[in-house]
């Protein structure tokens, strides 16, 4: 049998070749198979990562067309991932200029953060440019995520922070205001009382009789200014009942019908059940007249609907913060106009002491600030809501009555003259002391009065017993009228303690039990001081 030919050597070299390279081949590939498996799982990872987590990425062109949108973030805008790739981003948010502009920012080569308004949302985000190996520009890759809650919250506490430091302003002005007050109502006592005094002794076709009634009304015209401040800055003195707010608001409403014109119409919705609270009736007649007189001029040259409207609201304890106002039941009276509506800095002041927007002459600023006093000493608060043409809505917050608070309400004393009584007068204005001595002495009581609270203390110690009543001034150097009365209780608990004072009988109520019977505020006439210690001396 013939032998086969030999293979040729160069044929063999070649093949031995091609096998070996075949062989790093298949070692290559099988490398590169395994080196594939953690990639994938990275990319499996990063894709998850991505697609749950609440975040946008996006990858845009050199001609802002998306070539990636993905992730969970897109859902709050109604997305699905990759729905807009192909779609030119100038386009979409054309209505975003600010989005526009950062992309266009981004493919110049700026790094850009930012936050920008969506629609309801607020989104977050940060573009990089993304180049290419010559370091030219070559799209925009970004991220973006959701701070709609934290832009609210941050938007939240700083309102609030306003509230607070207007709520303090207001404080401080109402303490300067009270302070004032008082030495104002210092000076009108004696003007007033002695000039009562003057009208009881002249006949009535008397000449100089029309002389005297004109400054006993201009006195009670300053005394209701006075008011008006201590209302503002202590809330006043009042005498509180269970009262239905509706039938004070149809009183109102009834007087500023005919006081308007007829391009305002009122529109009333009252509720009439549950609307008891705990108040003066003549201060929220106030509170209502100055809130609809307010509306009123609002809307005095474009006219309008002026709507009052009363409800019940429970106030919870894990709802949103509002200054002023407690948790609880309460009654909410709001007051709407259609007028001009107010800005940011004219809301920021409204409620401020002659703080006007009105022509001079038009009002002395004292209406709302006068609400806001009086609501506040009723426990309650006001809140204001306003935009530039969009009128104004005032609120007022009252706890509703409790069962406890109505029985624990006073009732007054008909009876005012005395009987011989001896009553001891302290106060360090000297014409107060005597003008409180003449009023009582002319009204059946004997009187020893005195301008130093040390030495009045010094007399009742020499004979305890020999005093029915006392009328002491609260702001007195080194002995103030609260810790005079304590310390008389504890020498003749029996005896009947009336403080007066130019703050207003709110300031110092709290006292009443614990050495003071009754506060009498300045300035005080002679029937109503009269009244109040015969009701004091009977209830001892």
């Amino acid at each position: 049998m013939p032998r086969p030919p030999r293979p040729d050597p160069e044929i063999v070299r070649e093949r031995d070749a091609l096998r070996r390279q075949v062989d790093v081949l298949r070692a290559e590939l099988e490398e590169y198979r395994t080196a594939q498996v953690p990639l994938r799982d990275t990319e499996q990872r990063l894709r998850a990562l991505v697609e749950q987590a609440p975040i946008v990425a996006f990858a845009i062109d050199r001609d802002g067309v998306f070539t990636l949108s993905e992730g969970h973030g897109l859902a709050a805008l109604g997305l699905k991932p990759g729905q807009v790739v192909g779609q030119s981003a100038y386009e979409i948010y054309r209505d975003v200029p600010r989005i526009v502009d950062n992309v266009r920012r981004c493919l110049a080569g700026e790094s850009v953060n930012d936050v920008v308004q969506v629609g309801d949302l607020v989104f977050e985000s940060i573009y990089t440019p993304r180049r290419d190996e010559h370091g030219f520009v070559a799209g925009v890759s970004g991220v973006a995520w959701d701070v709609t809650q934290r832009v609210r919250a941050e938007a939240s506490a700083k309102e609030l922070e306003i509230q607070l430091q207007q709520a303090q302003k207001i404080e401080t002005i109402g303490t300067l205001a009270g302070g004032i007050a008082h030495d104002f109502n210092n000076i009108l006592s004696p003007i007033i009382g002695y000039t009562e005094i003057a009208m009881d002794q002249l006949a009535k076709d008397h000449p100089a009789r029309a002389d005297m009634e004109q400054v006993m009304n201009a006195s009670l015209r300053a005394k209701e200014l006075v008011q008006q401040i201590l209302v503002f800055a202590r809330g006043g003195s009042d005498e509180r009942r269970p009262l239905q707010l509706h039938l004070v608001i149809h009183e109102a409403l009834r007087l500023v019908r005919s006081t308007l014109p007829s391009t305002i119409e009122i529109s009333q919705r009252v509720a009439t059940r549950g609307d008891t609270v705990v108040a003066d009736p003549a201060q929220m007649h106030q509170v209502i007249m100055n809130l609809c007189t307010n509306a009123a001029h609002a809307m005095r040259e474009s006219g309008g609907v002026l709507r009052v409207e009363l409800t019940n609201e429970d106030v919870g304890e894990h709802e949103p913060a509002r200054a002023g106002i407690h948790p609880g039941p309460h009654v909410v009276l709001t007051v709407r106009d259609q007028g001009a509506g107010m800005d940011a800095a004219t809301m920021a002041r409204v409620f401020e002491p002659f703080f006007t927007t009105k022509k001079s002459g038009e009002g002395t600023g004292l209406g709302l600030s006068v609400v806001h006093g009086i609501v506040r000493s009723h426990g309650g608060a006001v809140t204001v809501e306003s935009d530039p043409g969009r009128g104004s809505t005032f609120r007022v917050y009252l706890p509703s009555a409790s069962a406890a608070a109505e029985d624990a309400l006073r009732h007054r004393v008909a009876e005012s003259r005395g009987h011989g009584e001896h009553v001891l007068v302290v106060d360090d204005e000297a014409d107060v002391a005597q003008l409180l001595e003449r009023i009582l002495v002319a009204r059946g009581y004997r009187v020893t009065s005195f301008t130093s609270s040390e030495d009045a203390l010094k007399a009742f110690r020499d004979d305890p017993t020999a005093f029915r009543a006392v009328i002491t001034d609260q702001t007195m150097p080194r002995l103030t009228g609260i810790e005079l009365a304590r310390q008389l209780k504890a020498l003749q608990p029996g005896v009947a303690v009336i403080l007066t004072t130019g703050y207003g009988e709110n300031l110092v109520s709290a006292p009443i039990g614990s050495g003071v019977d009754a506060v009498a505020a300045k300035p005080f006439d002679a029937a109503t001081l009269a009244q109040t210690l015969r009701r004091t001396i009977a209830s001892e």
